[in-house]
């Protein structure tokens, strides 16, 4: 009889659940851990925009059944790993726990880049990643009257697209790396429907600060297409 295998999962999205699920079909004697500092079951990322915008509801976003991983005989541990020992096949915990493995997954995934000033602990201040993200965001919504957000990915445009069809004015501001500013600042309002495009698109040296992109946008078509105009420009412009 074959040594029973001990697989580690780092990171319970699509991607560390789908692995874990073929690994039991394929080998159904072997010890499964999952380890993620996000305590959700496996959920729909794309769909968070219809939550946000009160399309979904809550339990509609769950890839699985939160059974899955007592179905699966797999073990979760909640927990961030602060680091691995290839060489003696290990990972350790936030806590201090020590993990031990045969085989190692990473599919931790992405992680919201954070920004380096201060009052990122207030209250009212928050990412666009996960379902408690977006729980934060809904219980503040009634008393939130204007909203920024700070990137220019998926999960910004899409959310800023659905607090405008919710009503409310959304200011939107990028910060690109290796010494590029790109700044931009649109005002979404009710009466345009949250639409703009990039009309005309320039940029300005700026010294040692890089360059800076000045647009001038036309309220007349969709916030997808205006990202997708954006986008052409940097590239365009190799920023």
């Amino acid at each position: 009889m074959g040594k029973q295998l001990s697989y580690l999962i780092i990171g319970n999205g699509i991607t560390g659940i789908t692995a874990a699920e073929i690994l039991r079909s394929e080998d159904p004697a072997s010890s499964i851990t999952i380890v993620a500092d996000d305590t959700f079951p496996v959920y729909y990322r794309p769909a968070l925009k219809d939550y946000l915008g009160g399309k979904l509801n809550e339990e509609k976003l769950w890839a699985r059944p939160n059974t899955f991983y007592k179905e699966q005989c797999i073990r979760f541990v909640p927990g961030r790993v602060m680091g691995i020992n290839a060489a003696q096949n290990f990972v350790q915990l936030h806590n201090g726990q020590r993990i031990g493995y045969h085989k190692l997954l990473l599919a931790n995934g992405a992680r919201p880049r954070q920004l380096s000033c201060s009052g990122l602990n207030l209250a009212g201040v928050t990412t666009l990643r996960t379902v408690a993200d977006y729980q934060e965001i809904l219980r503040r919504l009634d008393r939130a009257k204007r909203i920024v957000i700070c990137g220019s990915g998926t999960l910004a445009l899409e959310s800023a697209e659905t607090l405008n069809h919710r009503g409310y004015m959304n200011f939107l501001h990028e910060l690109a790396g290796r010494g590029v500013t790109i700044t931009r600042f649109y005002a979404i309002s009710a009466t345009a429907e949250g639409s703009a495009i990039l009309k005309q698109a320039s940029f300005e040296e700026r010294g040692q600060i890089g360059k800076r992109a000045v647009f001038e946008l036309d309220p007349t078509t969709s916030l997808t297409r205006m990202a997708q105009a954006y986008r052409a420009v940097l590239k365009h412009h190799k920023v």
